[in-house]
């Protein structure tokens, strides 16, 4: 099934966005000499299709915590506040969780795909469309390395709690019934805690190897529980490399070839046809699905 011609309307209108978006921060982190790199959709559609994917909707960067530490002062400087607004975790309420992913958040358009109370519960900042930060930390091949990989799974199912209708919120595609099983249970005791608590003490178990060799492996732990088994060597984010999206170029890993290879496989091959229709958080995209201002 091929895209609508007003889907396509649509996505034009997105991927300008998305490549606002990117533009900005390029310009800002290249300009303090500070690195990213595409990442999952953005760096497949700049290697497969020299843009974004046709029927995508965002774009997402990786960075380590220590340069997002350096990043974020200069965005909240330089970012053109009638445009952009950045968010981090802390941002969506007190006491309230939406997940630990960084973003820059674009103001003037509106994702028409949850309830009222949703976006009240949120402040209306996560009804919009963002640039992700997912963070790269240094995790050793080790035993202890790895259970302080479980001990972050398990801060996050506590914080599964302090989510919009926590209760009714199983939409996190868990790898089988009992992973889905246990994080209910983490959802009720969740409740109990205190949100910034848990934040903050993910926040230091990612970082506990922050000072190991430069060759320690990567991993992505503010993502899914799927990117916690997905390790990246360390020589494939060794530098970067400029990819292409239109007219401009981006950083992409030193090794982009191995990276998307780790993130999703072949990724040459298309998807079946059937499935390259635009979705908007598991919802079939639609006319009314985004508002966009003037």
């Amino acid at each position: 099934m091929a895209m609508t011609e007003e889907q396509v309307r649509i996505l034009d209108k997105v991927h300008q966005i998305n490549f606002d978006l990117l533009e900005a921060l390029d310009t800002i982190a290249k300009r303090h000499d500070i690195p990213y790199f595409l990442a999952y959709g953005g760096l497949l559609g700049a290697i497969r299709h020299h843009d974004f994917i046709p029927w995508d909707n965002d774009v997402d960067v990786q960075i380590t915590r220590a340069d997002l530490d350096r990043l974020i002062p200069f965005l909240r400087a330089e970012l053109d506040p009638e445009k952009y607004e950045v968010l981090m975790p802390e941002d969506y309420g007190e006491g309230h969780y939406l997940d630990m992913v960084p973003r820059i958040m674009y103001k003037k358009a509106m994702v028409n795909v949850f309830p009222e109370a949703y976006n009240e519960y949120y402040q209306y900042k996560s009804c919009r469309i963002v640039l992700d930060f997912f963070l790269l930390d240094k995790f050793p091949d080790t035993f202890l390395a790895n259970m302080t990989l479980t001990r972050l799974k398990f801060i996050y199912g506590l914080l599964l709690g302090k989510r919009y209708n926590a209760s009714r919120d199983m939409s996190t595609p868990w790898p089988n019934g009992v992973y889905r099983f246990a994080a209910g249970i983490l959802r009720v005791l969740g409740k109990l805690c205190n949100t910034r608590r848990l934040m903050n003490k993910t926040n230091r178990l990612a970082r506990k190897y922050e000072n190991a060799p430069a060759d320690t492996r990567l991993v992505v732990t503010n993502d899914t529980l799927s990117t916690f088994k997905k390790f990246f060597p360390a020589e494939v984010y060794a530098g970067t490399t400029e990819v292409p999206i239109r007219d401009r170029t981006f950083p992409g890993p030193k090794d982009p070839d191995k990276a998307l290879r780790i993130m999703y496989g072949d990724y040459m091959e298309l998807p079946p046809e059937e499935e390259r229709i635009p979705h908007v958080f598991n919802l079939m995209m639609s006319a009314d699905t985004f508002t966009f201002e003037g």
